[in-house]
């Protein structure tokens, strides 16, 4: 069953953005295949190692029913990356009939219309998407290998099956400028299917490929380790061509 399916009072999206009460997280899954420009590997590395899926449902079970709270966020960098474990997933957790509610991290590349169908059934009432920006040269450069067409298309079976969704959004990246912004933001803000925008400035950790062009062409602000966070209130750490 979906979220609409269930009482009002549980399902309002007024409640920690679709979820009722407290949560909590568990990850199923380390590294990440992927080589975005802005991403560190240093710890988790680019092969994934899978928790088996009997073993996670087994922990997220005795969890909820040990601290009674019926809320769950799967951490995972590649959650949606391998179809048929997210299909057996989300099959151990309808068959056991748990009644919680649990969102996740949604990668575009892959995700099929009866992948979120599933989910949904499984009891996921929303996913956060990384979209970065719609401008397609910056897109690019972000190394993320991803289209906005599977974007709004992701985006538009979440609607149909009832999801809430969140989309990421990263400005500062290489030859991000006035225009590419601007271009993202009004995408972030007019597109329907997307329920809450979220925006971070770029921090060059370091590792990253992004972090050795700032350093060798001057465009790194501090190197105060300090500053390296996603809600630094300062300056951005780094400047670009732009």
């Amino acid at each position: 069953i979906t979220c609409r399916d269930w009482s009002s009072d549980v399902c309002s999206s007024d409640l920690s953005f679709g979820m009722h009460g407290g949560n909590f997280n568990i990850i199923t899954t380390r590294g990440c295949p992927n080589v975005c420009n802005f991403c560190d590997h240093t710890v988790f590395g680019h092969r994934i190692s899978y928790r088996g899926v009997k073993d996670v449902v087994d922990e997220i079970e005795a969890t909820a029913r040990t601290y009674g709270i019926r809320n769950f966020d799967v951490m995972d960098d590649t959650f949606t990356l391998d179809y048929g474990r997210v299909m057996a997933f989300c099959e151990e957790l309808s068959r056991r009939d748990l009644k919680l509610f649990w969102c996740c991290r949604l990668r575009v590349t892959g995700v099929t219309r009866d992948m979120i169908q599933t989910m949904a059934r499984a009891g996921c009432i929303r996913f956060s998407v990384g979209i970065e920006s719609v401008d397609e040269r910056v897109l690019k450069a972000t190394r993320k290998r991803i289209t906005i067409g599977e974007v709004v298309r992701s985006l538009r079976w979440a609607k149909e099956a009832g999801m809430l969704t969140i989309g990421n959004f990263m400005i500062g990246n290489l030859g991000d400028d006035r225009e590419s912004v601007a271009k993202t933001l009004r995408f972030a803000l007019e597109t329907e299917e997307i329920d809450l925008p979220s925006y971070v400035i770029l921090v060059p950790l370091p590792g990253t490929p992004v972090y050795e062009i700032g350093k060798q062409r001057g465009w790194i602000r501090s190197f105060d380790w300090d500053e390296y966070r996603m809600n630094n209130k300062g300056l951005p750490l780094m400047r670009n061509e732009a």
